[in-house]
């Protein structure tokens, strides 16, 4: 019995539970008596850790066994490498068009905050992305650090033996699905950690954070479409996707990304629906989730 139900569970899709725990948590947090706050929130700090403990170790396996098997050959390295940088410009120029359209610092009313430290040199920059140590990335989530760890051993691995080959994908093929069978577990937990951090954001804070950041939110929303309309174009004249096929095996994805603003716990989840519901493979699947998550950042 108690399987069937939690079949009938399963059979939701991912982005109507999330949508409803959304709801659920607005309607407890006007609810919620004071002081209960730091134990509701337990449940989402958790599940968002543990989603965010899993990319580091899925983003290495995943480019992995994409360097390692990967058949493209400079031509495609190229227009890959051509396409991250003209997305990345083209975002940074439509955030900057719509921010100084809409202003919307102009009409909020915000106490001042310490301005981030952020070095404007590219050197500085990339040295402090490349690793001290190989696990470090691991434990400190360092994404960037991580790819520069996998790259490193997955050109080493493509100079093995053919057969020394085969028995580093074949434990890699073990270690993925060990990952994505964990990742699974969790991703079935994620409209607890919707409803727990909603409900903790409404109960403390209320609905003074949304009216302050209205027009920053209005801006961002404004700027998303702009990109995804670009984006759709693209994939509609030069991709066999059809983009509504995209928008409906991604929806999980979007729906996480929008309720936990969080890129790095959002991204196993992104790459579990480009794999399982957009059907792409591997290599295109491992690059989107990483490119999406540095966009994002």
């Amino acid at each position: 019995m108690v399987e069937k139900g939690e079949a009938n569970v399963n059979k939701i899709p991912l982005y109507i539970r999330i949508a409803l725990a959304l709801a659920l948590g607005v309607i407890a947090g006007m609810i919620l008596p004071n002081g209960w706050a730091e134990y509701v929130d337990i449940p989402a700090r958790l599940i968002l850790r543990v989603l965010g403990a899993i990319a580091p170790p899925l983003i290495l396996v995943a480019v992995l066994r994409a360097l390692i098997g990967a058949k493209a050959g400079e031509k495609m390295a190229g227009k890959m490498f051509f396409l991250l940088v003209l997305n990345t410009t083209l975002a940074i120029g439509i955030g900057i068009a719509v921010a100084n359209a809409i202003q919307p610092g102009s009409h909020a009313s915000l106490a001042a905050g310490n301005a981030p430290k952020v070095t404007g040199d590219p050197l500085t920059q990339l040295l402090d992305n490349i690793p001290s140590s190989l696990l470090r990335p691991l434990v400190d989530g360092n994404v960037i650090g991580v790819i520069f760890v996998a790259v490193a051993f997955g050109i080493a691995a493509r100079s093995l033996q053919p057969a020394n080959q085969r028995r580093v994908l074949e434990a890699l093929d073990i270690g993925f699905d060990l990952i994505l069978k964990v990742l699974h577990w969790v991703i079935a937990l994620v409209p607890l950690a919707v409803f727990s951090k909603v409900a903790v954001v409404i109960g403390t804070q209320g609905f003074k954070p949304f009216v302050a950041l209205g027009w920053f939110i209005v801006s961002v929303i404004v700027a998303l479409v702009l990109q995804a309309v670009y984006y759709l174009v693209r994939i509609r004249f030069a991709s066999w996707v059809r983009p509504l096929k995209l928008l409906q095996g991604t929806r999980d994805a979007l729906a996480m990304a929008f309720s936990t603003a969080s890129s790095t716990a959002t991204m196993p989840v992104t790459y579990s629906c480009l794999r399982e519901n957009v059907g792409l493979r591997e290599e295109p699947a491992s690059l989107g989730g990483f490119c999406r998550q540095q966009l994002q950042q």
